[in-house]
Parts: structure tokens; C-alpha cells; sequence
């Protein structure tokens, strides 16, 4: 058996985690349509190197996102990835009044390593765009 990161529900993607059969089929049926037109710009790209993105987060699928904001109360707001990182505070607060803190971090910041449920750090990159889907912690 093969195990390709970001077609594992088994493994660590707590986007994956949980998937029920149903969602699994959108899931893997959506990265086999995105795979095969994103091989047709790049035909020396793998399906592995590929699903790779999915399984560090930095990509998602609309049945991971259904996965995930199928949890009360919300965790992860992957409908953020790519929005500046202020749109996507503005969006994290209003969905999630209770929580302390949601901070912008840039890429490469450090930060400590603490798991918190009040928290969310939104990663951007050098141009203030949301590089990893947020998420509690």
C-alpha cells in the first residue's frame, strides 16, 4: 500500500481527519480534476508532489472545507488562504467573537509554541497575503 500525504485521513491534517465516505469521494475526486489540470501546466509535476500541498495546508478542497467547518464552533477558515491578512482577522473575528487573540504573523516570525483555544495566528507572506489556512491554537 501507498500512503500519499493529503489523500491520508488516517494521518496528522486535522483537515482530513474525521472525513466522512462521502466527503472522502469529493475530496479525492476534486484533487484527481485539480491534478489533471494542473499537469496540463506542468507535466513533469507528480499526483504525490501535488497532494503534498493539501497535506501541509497550504492547499484545500471544498469537502475539506465542509470537514472542517462541520465542527462547532469553527476552528479552521480555510476560505481565507490568499485574502490579505487583515481581510481575513476582520473575517476570523466576526465568525469567532469569543476568541482573545488573532494576530498576524509573518512568514518566518518566531512565535512560541503554546496551544491555545482563544487563539488563531494568521501566517502571511512578504506581501500580507494569508500564506496557511488558519486555525485555533
Amino acid at each position: 500500500m501507498v500512503v500519499v500525504e493529503g489523500l491520508d485521513r488516517t494521518g496528522r491534517n486535522p483537515y482530513l481527519q474525521g472525513m466522512s465516505d462521502m466527503l472522502w469521494s469529493e475530496h479525492t475526486k476534486e484533487l484527481q480534476d485539480k491534478f489533471k489540470e494542473a499537469q496540463s501546466q506542468d507535466s513533469s509535476l507528480t499526483f504525490k508532489d501535488f497532494c503534498r500541498k493539501y497535506a501541509d495546508g497550504t492547499a484545500y478542497t471544498q469537502a475539506m472545507e465542509k470537514n472542517a467547518n462541520s465542527k462547532t464552533p469553527k476552528t479552521l477558515w480555510p476560505a481565507t488562504l490568499g485574502l490579505p491578512g487583515t481581510e481575513a482577522v476582520n473575517v476570523i473575528k466576526q465568525e469567532r467573537d469569543d476568541l482573545s487573540s488573532v494576530d498576524i504573523i509573518p512568514e518566518g516570525s518566531m512565535c512560541t509554541m503554546d496551544y491555545r483555544e482563544d487563539r488563531v495566528r494568521v501566517f502571511v507572506d512578504e506581501s500580507g497575503k494569508v500564506l496557511r489556512i488558519p486555525q485555533i491554537g
